[in-house]
Formats: structure tokens, sequence, C-alpha cells
């Protein structure tokens, strides 16, 4: 027999799910405020009764009163004060940490002493000292509880806050500080990322010559990786459509299959690009770029006919190019600027930044239909006007060009357009083979990267004895004399990729990015309005059901949107053609998602393409 929750102060569980039964709660919340805080509970009437006279900064302020007598209310009601105090009770236990963090280590410490003058300290020496001082073994909470101690006469105190002092230092500056408090809050302070330096390596040297080799203790052993299903499917499906290119096929298959068709489980193990990666490890870019493997691979497209030289790849130059930007729901959306594509992801979400999703049911036809003719509208700018000058993507963007679109949205017609590129037929969807993930630290960095061979396994060339399978992303050139981005010799190369990072007063909220080719900017677009807009969580957000538009009116919708939805777009004008209920046609999305307030971190892998969350 289930035993009942028994509520305190007379009440029953129907009356949570009852208005007079929440009209009689919350009378006996304000008469347990008006006994703790008379005051408080006077305030609180007062906002009740003239909310319009509150300022926003006096309603936080009245919120965060509020919220430990709302603590203590609830924990009575539900019978769980033993519990509520336990937790309170280790939140406290840990106030002192951050304190001292805040105010010693990372105010006087770390702004005092250099990391150079600190690998002169002696980390044992200092341990030592503080042991004695404090009678005790050295934690993080006796450092801080002493330090707090200490810090209440400073100048009787002197003596043994340098010493304090000096141990923070040692503690975040030194290696061997490092690898004690690893592990702890206390001395981990904010650091700027050096974009140059983000992966740790020593300088090792060889016969002579130094060279740059990671940590051994971060090495990814030679064990190869269990193929899941998906990946089965990839390797299996890719065997018919290169076999019949008999100059590469064999060394395609060495490498990946080692003969015959692959199995679920079954291990892949590449010991010619570990070999490959070793050593551009070891030697930079230059191994690639003027070095072995770049003769390698000249070596090897000549023998089947490729037209690739030395000079096409010494002439290859990177590019350091400043994210764009839009606003959306009081976010910074940003994602990489042309001759990347992710623009049409950023203008329509400025198009649909001018509707209100709340008025409109989720999954709804209004929703659905407002942001596919929104997708649309903004792929057909995209098309006609792809690769813009900084000047031409900024009037893409304006208000003024954005309201246009808006209006058009809102007009009721049937929107018809082209959402591929200037192509008499749409490239072949079975390419559609990227990679997109996103990663977020605890120092507060957030990478969202979005890579593509072009095709599942590239063009299907392999370098003999590197593992290097060749790109294929030429493919999604555009080919066509119309195309704003038709390809010419030099030109830049559009590229349908659309990673983006959303801000908040600067500091990441959200990781967005998926495969797709181009169907990304339509897929980041949904998920998007289904976290931001109503809320889901993000893995909630990535399964929801979603569609891929195509040339002309046409879409393709999981069969698990609502079918009055799929109907009701038909007469909108919408040529529907309903899919599986789960396809890898609309994206593969993954994305990370911020608490502002605890830094607590939310993925979102997509079960369409083989998608993980971990956390380390």
């Amino acid at each position: 027999m289930t035993e009942t929750l028994q509520l305190a102060y007379g009440f029953a569980f129907a009356d949570l799910y009852d208005r007079d039964g929440l009209v009689r709660l919350d009378g006996r919340f304000c008469a347990h405020l008006r006994d703790a805080d008379a005051g408080l509970f006077n305030r609180m009437m007062g906002a009740r009764a003239r909310p319009e006279t509150l300022e926003a900064k006096d309603e936080s302020q009245l919120v965060i009163d509020l919220a430990p007598h709302l603590d203590d209310f609830t924990a009575k009601l539900f019978g769980i004060e033993a519990e509520a105090r336990s937790l309170a009770a280790r939140h406290d236990a840990l106030a002192p940490l951050y304190e001292v963090k805040r105010q010693f280590v990372q105010r006087r410490a770390v702004k005092d002493i250099a990391p150079d003058a600190a690998m002169a300290l002696d980390g044992a020496a200092l341990t030592r000292n503080i042991e004695a001082l404090t009678g005790g073994t050295l934690t993080e909470e006796a450092y801080a509880a002493a330090v707090i101690q200490w810090l209440v006469d400073a100048a009787a105190s002197a003596d043994a806050l340098e010493v304090a002092k000096k141990y923070a230092a040692w503690a975040v500056h030194t290696p061997d500080g490092k690898a004690r408090h690893g592990r702890g809050v206390l001395f981990r302070v904010p650091r700027k990322p050096d974009p140059m330096h983000l992966v740790p390596v020593e300088t090792i040297a060889i016969d002579g010559v130094e060279m740059l080799r990671l940590n051994p203790h971060h090495w990814r052993r030679r064990d190869g990786f269990a193929l899941t299903d998906f990946g089965t499917y990839c390797f299996n499906s890719s065997i018919p459509e290169i076999k019949p290119y008999k100059d590469f096929y064999d060394g395609w298959a060495m490498n990946y299959l080692g003969g015959g068709e692959v199995s679920q489980g079954q291990v892949i193990r590449q010991p010619g690009l570990a070999r490959t990666y070793e050593a551009i490890a070891a030697e930079g870019s230059g191994y690639l770029y003027g070095g072995k493997l770049g003769k390698a691979i000249v070596k090897h497209l000549a023998s089947i006919g490729g037209t690739l030289t030395e000079k096409d790849l010494e002439g290859v130059r990177p590019q350091w190019l400043d994210p764009i930007a839009v606003s959306y729901r009081g976010l910074q959306v940003h994602s990489v600027p042309p001759p990347a594509e992710s623009f049409q992801y950023l203008l329509t979400l400025s198009i649909l930044d001018g509707f209100d999703f709340k008025k409109m049911e989720r999954n709804g036809i209004d929703h659905v239909d407002t942001v596919f003719r929104a997708i649309r509208l903004a792929a057909g700018v995209r098309i006609a006007r792809n690769r813009p000058s900084p000047e031409a993507l900024k009037e893409i963007l304006s208000s003024s060009e954005v309201e246009t679109l808006c209006e058009r949205v809102r007009d009721g017609m049937p929107v018809e357009g082209l959402t591929e590129q200037w192509l008499p037929t749409r490239p072949d969807p079975n390419k559609e083979h990227t990679t997109s993930f996103s990663v977020a630290d605890a120092e507060g960095n957030v990478v969202c990267l979005t890579q593509s061979l072009g095709a599942k396994f590239g063009c299907g060339v392999v370098v003999p004895d590197t593992g290097v399978c060749l790109n294929n992303f030429l493919y999604w050139g555009e080919v066509h004399p119309k195309g704003a981005a038709y390809m010419r010799p030099g030109s830049p190369l559009a590229l349908c990729l659309a990673p983006s990072v959303s801000t908040r007063d600067g500091k990441p909220m959200l990781a967005l990015g998926t495969p797709g080719s181009y169907g990304i900017s339509q897929t980041q677009t949904q998920v998007m309005v289904q976290h931001t807009d109503y809320g889901l969580l993000m893995q909630d957000a990535v399964e929801e059901p979603r569609g891929r538009l195509w040339d002309g009116r046409k879409v393709q919708v999981e069969s698990r949107m609502p079918a009055a939805t799929v109907e009701g777009l038909r007469k909108r004008g919408h040529e529907v053609e309903v899919v599986e209920p789960w396809t890898w046609v609309v994206g593969g999305m993954h994305g990370i998602s911020i608490d502002p307030a605890t830094g607590s971190k939310i993925g979102g892998c997509d079960p369409r393409r083989d998608g993980y969350c971990v956390g380390v």
C-alpha cells in the first residue's frame, strides 16, 4: 500500500492544483513572513498593491530578500526542513573559499607576485609554515578560515598573511601547486586564453632537433574506435560509391576496411594516420606545406591523374576573420563571416526576432509556418547576394531590409524559391556528411566547430602510408554562372557552415552547431526557437521534430510533426512530404547551454546522427 506524503499547515496535494487552495497557501505564507519579518512583509504587500511603482532594481532586491523565507516555508510545507538545513550548511561551508579566493588570492597574491617570482618559492616550506601557524593539516578550507581570521586584524597578522600570500602564488602559478590543488576551487583563477597556445605542449630534443610534443599523459593511445550502428552504415554504404573508381578504391579499402564489409562494434585502427599526426605535432605545418606529407599527397594525386602541385600547397595562407553577430531575444548570436554562408542563419533569426512565439502554439501551424517562411526568404537572400562584402552584409542585416522580409512573412502569400544554390538540380544529400561539435570548459571558454570533408570519406582518395583521406568540398562549390558564389580562379569558396556561439553581456550562454550542408542554417534556426522561445532544455529542443526545405515550395518534415500542423502547412502553400520519424536529412544538431547564475552546462546531442554528450 502506497503511503501518501503529508503536507504541513493542514494542506493536501489537491490544494496545490486548485485556485482556492493556492489562495489559502499564499495567505499562510504571508502570515509566516509577517511573523518572521514584519518590515519585509510590508514591502512585499506594498509591491503587490502598486507593482508599477517598483523600480527593476528594487524588485530584484525584494525577490532576493524574500528567497530565504520562501525556502524555509517550502521546506516546512513538504516536511524536508532537516534536509534543507543540511544543504544550506554545505553551501555555507563553501562561502569562505569563494570569499578568500576573490578578496585575497586574486586581488592580492596573484596581483602582487608574478609567475616568475612564484617559481622560486618553496611550496613545501610554505606548507609547513602555514600548518605551524594554524596548528593543523593544510587544506583549502583550513587555509580560507585562517586567512579570514588574520584579515580581521591585518596589521597584527601581517607576517602570517605574507606567508599565506606566497603560498597562494605558489599554488596558482607553479606546476607543483597546480598539481596539488588541481581539483580544488580556491587556487583556480580565471585567465585570459592565449589562442596560439590553447594546447599545452613540451619541448623535447630528438637527434639534436627540438620539437613540440603533447604531454604523454594526454596522448590518445592507438587503440582505435569501435563502430556504432550509424558508423557501420557509413562505412558499408561507401563501398558501392567508391568501388567504381578503381584507381583509388584499393587504397581506401585497405586503410579503412582491411577486407570486406565492417560490422557494428568492430574496432577501426589507423596507424598511418597516427604516424602522420605525430609528425605534424613534431614538425608543425611545414610537414604539409613544403614538407614530406605535402610531397606525398602531390605525388599520389599525379599518379591517378590529379593536378595539385606543391606550389598550390605552399601558396595556402590562413586568414583570421572576426565573427559576425545579430541580436536575438537578448542574446548576441555570433557566427563565422563570409565566405561562410552563416549570414543566412543570422538573417533568419533577425526576421524571427520580430515575431512573438509565446502567442503561437509550439509545433502548431503558426509556429512552424512562420519559421519555414523566414528560412526560405533568408535562403533566397543568401543565394542572390552570396559572398557579400562587409558593406553589403551590413545592408543585408539592416533593420530596414529585415522589416521588408518580416512583412513578406506576415502577408500570408506562399513563399517559393531556391534554398540550395544556382543549380539545375540540387546536390546529392548522400554527400552531406559534415562533423560539428561544441566544447565548454571550466574557465568559461566555449568553442563551436564545424568541419567537413564534403562527403563521408571526402573524395575517397587515401594517400598511401599516411592515413590521410582527401577533401571533397569543391563538390559544394557553385558552378552555375548565375550564382553570386560562382567559382572563379582565385575566388574564395562559399562554405555552407554556420557554427555559432551566443553571448549575453559578453558571457557565452549557448553553442549550436550541426552538419547538413544547406540545411545547417535551417536546423539551427528551428532548434534555437525551440530552446530560446519555448524554453525547452537543450536535449529536448534537439529532439523535437524538424523540417528540411528544398527548392520551390518543397519541405520534408518528420512524421512526428503533428498531423494538424502538416495539413495546415499544405493549406498555406507548402508542398509537404512526410518522411520517417527520425531522419539525418534534418541535420545532426549538437549544443551546449550554460546557466548564467551557476555556470552549469547542459548538453544536447542528436540521435539522428550518432551524437553524444560527454562531461569530463
